[in-house]
Order: C-alpha cells, then sequence, then structure tokens
C-alpha cells in the first residue's frame, strides 16, 4: 500500500532507509526513473514507497512524526555558501562537467581524412 510520495529523490531514499531500518521492507517506485529522466518528475507522480497493508498505519504515523520535528541542523552563512557554491562549480569545471557549444565530430577508426 502506498505511505508517502516525495518529489525529492533524496528525501524518499532517507525515508525508505528509515523504515527498512525497523525491520518492514519497502518498495521505492519510480526512482531509478526519476534519477534517469529527471524532467519526468511530476509527470510519473514522484517517487512513491510502499509498504505492506499490514504495516501501512505505523508506517504512516513515524513518517508524520518524522516530518514534524524541526531540523538539527543549522543553515549555512551566505558568505559559506557562496564559498561552497564556487568550489563545486570550479570542481565542475575542472572535471568536464560542462559540454562544450561545439561538439568535435570524431572520425571513425580506419578513416583516412586525406582521402
Amino acid at each position: 500500500m502506498e505511505v508517502a510520495r516525495y518529489f525529492d529523490v533524496p528525501e524518499a531514499q532517507v525515508a525508505a532507509s528509515a523504515i527498512r531500518a525497523s525491520g518492514i521492507p519497502v518498495l521505492v517506485q519510480n526512482e531509478g526513473g526519476v534519477q534517469a529522466l529527471g524532467h519526468l518528475l511530476f509527470a510519473l507522480g514522484g517517487v512513491r514507497l510502499w509498504v505492506p497493508e499490514a504495516d501501512a498505519r505505523d508506517v504512516r504515523a513515524f513518517l508524520a512524526d518524522r516530518r514534524a520535528q524541526p531540523s538539527r541542523l543549522e543553515p549555512l552563512m551566505p558568505a559559506e555558501a557562496a564559498i561552497w557554491m564556487c568550489l563545486s562549480l570550479l570542481l565542475s569545471l575542472c572535471m568536464g562537467g560542462f559540454a562544450p557549444l561545439r561538439p568535435r565530430r570524431f572520425d571513425r577508426l580506419g578513416d583516412d581524412p586525406a582521402d
């Protein structure tokens, strides 16, 4: 039985891990499709968590309790967030995270450009 829907894959994975840790089997539906084709997240209805019907009421109560608790994480200060964003961008550039504007055409093996 479906117990929750998430529009954030990591949040769904954390919830599924918490449910599994309590010994309840859980199915995470649409996880792979959303990761591969992120633009289909809303079309697929998000990432859904399914559990056996006998455990559905307990799991819903558990998830509602976890969502009601405030986060203990403190937000980053604006300056610190800017530093991390710049480092992330620099790392992406160094790792080749951006495609060139005009991709090169690679010749097949055995093609001779002189022909």
